[in-house]
């Protein structure tokens, strides 16, 4: 719960690093599945260091895989992080956000309300971003 009051970048990496990598039961993860993603959210809008946003895909990826149907539920939030991240200026963080999204691809395309958010987010961040990755020879 520290990750969702804190504005420190080194307590939320470590925050998503525990999430992410410790041996949590699911019916721990399901009971607090809510406030996690809260505070995924939180941390994308307000961190901008690329290492919280590798460890929130480390997350995001942890999470689908080990409660997919509670996480299926909820793409809409979780979602724009992975094809937001495609676009990325770090190599690392593309790398790993096209993995989950083609992993992921199933369960994203199911959700009909995530389409109208993929398209404003397209027009509004990602052909922003891309210009900026191909203008900067990144890609």
């Amino acid at each position: 719960y520290l990750m969702l009051n804190s504005t420190d970048k080194t307590s939320c990496i470590r925050g998503l690093w525990c999430l992410s990598k410790q041996c949590l039961h699911d019916t721990v993860i399901v009971d607090n599945l809510t406030a996690i993603l809260s505070a995924i959210d939180r941390i994308w809008k307000t961190q901008q260091s690329p290492a919280v946003k590798y460890e929130l895909l480390e997350l995001i990826d942890r999470l689908s895989s080990q409660v997919e149907t509670e996480m299926s539920a909820g793409v809409e939030n979780w979602a724009p992080i992975v094809y937001i991240s495609l676009v990325h200026s770090a190599p690392k963080i593309r790398g790993r956000a096209l993995a989950l999204g083609r992993k992921l691809t199933a369960v994203m395309s199911e959700c009909e309300g995530l389409t109208r958010q993929f398209t404003d987010d397209l027009n509004k961040i990602i052909l922003d971003k891309m210009r900026r990755l191909y203008d900067s020879n990144e890609q």
